[in-house]
């Protein structure tokens, strides 16, 4: 049943609501992987590319000074300045958040998300033009051995393009 107060409750202030403690952290952080993979490809770009964005924000917003929820919505929010992917990217760059190299992955992560949400075509990552993208995706923060990465729990096939895509999100 729902209750009064979630009846209130925007879908932005539901979307914004983070887990309250580590394990819920940690369930819903397992949940979403699975459903990464086994999911529809392009929701898995976009999803995965989502959770990077993400974390981009925090990245930045832990350079800056506490700022008020109206503050962040003016740096982060609709057309602000630090509002697109592109923008974050080339920002916690000049901010030494990471180097070149986490750029420009970081950039081909951005470019197959693109694709997958603004093309009039069907899309997949075996579509010659993503899987080419995919191929150019460093494994930040993976362990590879051969075709196989690995971060923590969940391992990888990064011959595989939807799974090197995962691999380079996750790693990062």
């Amino acid at each position: 049943m729902v209750s009064r107060k979630d009846k209130k409750r925007s879908l932005r202030d539901f979307i914004r609501d983070d887990p309250e403690d580590d394990d819920e952290w940690e369930e819903v952080h397992k949940e979403v992987w699975e459903e990464l993979e086994r999911g529809h490809p392009k929701a898995a770009a976009l999803l995965a590319a989502s959770i990077v964005d993400d974390c981009l924000k925090f990245a930045i917003q832990s350079r800056f000074v506490e700022l008020s929820a109206d503050d962040k919505d003016r740096l982060f929010d609709g057309h602000a300045p630090l509002a697109t992917f592109a923008a974050r990217t080339q920002v916690g760059y000049a901010l030494g958040i990471y180097g070149k190299k986490t750029k420009e992955t970081l950039n081909v992560i951005r470019h197959v998300r693109n694709g997958f949400a603004h093309a009039r075509r069907r899309v997949q990552f075996e579509t010659p033009e993503v899987s080419r993208l995919c191929s150019k995706l460093d494994l930040i923060g993976l362990k590879v051995i051969g075709n196989r990465a690995s971060l923590g729990s969940l391992n990888y096939d990064i011959a595989d393009p939807r799974q090197r895509f995962l691999a380079a999100a996750h790693g990062i």
